[in-house]
């Protein structure tokens, strides 16, 4: 709903519990989505959100046999790091 209303924090920051409650159920294609929801709202400066989403969503698209989309996913996610 926060997605909806364009509240991009609020949006983020409930799109990464679900999706890492998804996650942490094995439901890696929700997992997928929901962590697609927390990135479209993330501020790109956010680094340390944006690596922990990028980490999650990185292991759910291995689970799910996306390699070529995890490891984009996952270098996003090293950058990030690197940048903190």
């Amino acid at each position: 709903h926060f997605d909806l209303a364009r509240d991009r924090p609020r949006a983020a920051a409930y799109a990464v519990l679900a999706a890492e409650n998804a996650k942490a159920r094995y439901a890696h294609k929700a997992a997928v989505e929901t962590f697609d929801v927390a990135r479209r709202n993330t501020y790109r400066n956010d680094r340390h959100v944006t690596f922990r989403i990028c980490i999650g969503l990185g292991e759910s698209l291995l689970r799910l046999a996306r390699h070529e989309h995890a490891t984009e996913v996952l270098s996003v996610a090293r950058r990030a790091a690197d940048d903190r």
